[in-house]
């Protein structure tokens, strides 16, 4: 017994309408289909092959900038105390649970690698 779906019965596909292949391009030859160029081309100033003056970049080896690094290292020194702080309280709670009563390893701080 074929099932039937609630609805409108389905719509059928667009049909398929079959390509005809093209030849390959000879070699050498452009492609009929693509435009030409209608630019012009500049000349190499040097000809391929020939030597070449390399251009440097200067670089300023001195990294530090001219303000602001008293900022940073006090913003740097807040958050080292910051997440000092943060382990402390961590450690503090761990030990509260490492040192419960009813811990069957009481003071063993190796459960909690477990």
């Amino acid at each position: 017994m074929p099932l039937r779906t609630a609805g409108p019965a389905p719509i059928s596909p667009p049909p398929t309408i079959r390509l005809t292949p093209t030849p390959a391009p000879t070699a050498g030859l452009p492609p009929a289909g693509l435009p030409k160029a209608t630019v012009q081309l500049q000349k190499p100033a040097v000809a391929l092959g020939g030597p070449v003056a390399l251009q440097t970049a200067e670089v300023d080896a001195d990294d530090s900038e001219e303000g602001g690094e008293g900022i940073a290292n006090a913003l740097s020194a807040i958050g080292l105390v910051a997440a000092l702080v943060v382990l402390f309280f961590q450690v503090k709670t761990a030990n509260t649970w490492v040192n419960a009563e009813d811990n069957a390893s009481k003071g063993s701080w190796a459960q909690m690698l477990e």
